[in-house]
């Protein structure tokens, strides 16, 4: 009689193991592809602050006032994250021609379908068009 109860209290020992087992490797799963997330959409901010400086830096590089203009990313970062784009429009203040509002758009594509965007807006001093 004791020997079956020692054997049954294995079998739940070892139910509950390896429920702990199980657990533990699918959060291991899930803590690493957050992992993989967060990383990516730090490359992806990283990337639109390198845009915005060389923005600040030289100005002259800022579209005409209108549509979306897709950016060439570096060859390290387009190949390291092959679903993020960068896009920059400008806007145009029509009591100041001197200025425009930029608007740089980071999107990434995620594996599982959720999509991110991140937007930075600039204000930059632009030399106005002479007339």
């Amino acid at each position: 009689m004791r020997r079956g109860i020692l054997m049954m209290e294995a079998m739940v020992g070892l139910a509950v193991l390896s429920f702990i087992l199980a657990s533990s490797v699918i959060f291991a799963a899930v803590v690493s592809r957050s992992n993989l997330e967060v990383r990516r959409e730090a490359a992806a901010v990283q990337a639109l602050s390198n845009l915005a400086e060389r923005i600040r830096a030289r100005p002259e590089i800022v579209p005409s006032p209108g549509g979306m203009t897709a950016v060439e990313l570096p060859i390290e970062i387009a190949e390291r994250y092959p679903g993020l784009t960068l896009q920059m429009s400008a806007r145009e203040f029509p009591d100041r021609p001197d200025l425009r509002r930029v608007r740089l758009a980071a999107n990434l594509k995620n594996d599982v379908g959720g999509d991110r965007q991140t937007v930075v807006d600039l204000i930059v001093r632009v030399e106005a068009k002479k007339p």
